[in-house]
Formats: C-alpha cells, structure tokens, sequence
C-alpha cells in the first residue's frame, strides 16, 4: 500500500521545530503536559494558553520597568508579579524565561536594582524570543492537522 501523503514533510517540519524548542531548553515538559490537555473541544488549547501567557507576561514585564524606574515605589506588586511570572512560566514550561525570572527574584532579594533592570532586559528577550519560535510551530501544526480548524486563537500580534 502506497502512502502519497503530501503532510509527511510538513509533520516532519513539525517534529524538528517542536523538538528544537526542548533541545535549545526554551521549554520543558510541562509543555508537552499543556498539549495532552488539547481534545476535539479545545484543540487549540496550548496554543491558547501560551498566547495568554505572552500577553500576561507583556503586562508584567511593563509592571517590572516601571517599577525600576521609580525605586522609590512600593515593591509588594512587583514581587506579586515575580511570583505569578514564576508560576506562570513553570506552568506553560517557559524554561529560559524562569531562569531569569529567578534571577530578578535574587536580584531583588539583594536590592540590586541596577543589575535588575538588566535582567528585566533578559526577560523580555527570552520570552519574545519564545513567542517567536511558537508563533510559525503553531501555524505549522494548524496546517498539518486540519481538526484543528481554521478558526486561531487570538495573539498579541493580531490586536496590534
């Protein structure tokens, strides 16, 4: 039986972007936790969840920068949003983005606003670097399951 299937190099595709997003460490299994969460109702779950991380993760990062700016400001919000960046990464299996957002944690712990500002830097690099590698995995993926429907989840880049 002849299998003529024209989604076997885009599966192929597929499987080298996603596993080079766990080789390169930008995510772990908790990843692969978030997409066996995916059915028939949902099938865009992950991508969903990851694009409500990225906007999420947006505010707080701003939240960070302009707490930095002011050191005169009120730190309670700003290690509230540390520690929901923490959950919030280990949940969706951001690794880079945890490891600095540890970082700021220590940072702070230490008071050092200076380096903190840098790491802040590093944050937002890491999660948009994230995003940008998800964003052509989830297009991929869209077109090689066509369950999945044409219907996207709405992103960032959509509202802008």
């Amino acid at each position: 039986m002849e299998t003529n299937n024209a989604a076997d190099p885009l599966r192929e595709q597929l499987a080298i972007m996603r596993n080079s997003l766990f080789d390169e460490k930008m995510l772990n299994d908790d990843f692969r936790v978030l997409e066996t969460l995916e059915d028939r109702e949902q099938p865009n779950f992950a991508e969903q969840v990851m694009n409500s991380f990225f906007e999420s993760s947006d505010e707080t990062i701003a939240i960070f920068e302009q707490t930095l700016e002011n050191p005169t400001s009120n730190f309670s919000e700003f290690e509230r949003q540390l520690y929901r960046l923490k959950g919030s990464c280990s949940g969706v299996g951001a690794c880079k983005v945890r490891i600095e957002a540890d970082k700021l944690e220590k940072c702070i712990e230490e008071r050092d606003l200076e380096r903190a500002k840098i790491v802040v830097q590093q944050i937002k690099k890491e999660r948009d670097t994230l995003e940008l590698r998800l964003e052509p995995y989830f297009q991929l993926l869209r077109q090689v399951e066509p369950s999945r429907g044409s219907q996207r989840p709405k992103s960032l880049r959509d509202a802008n």
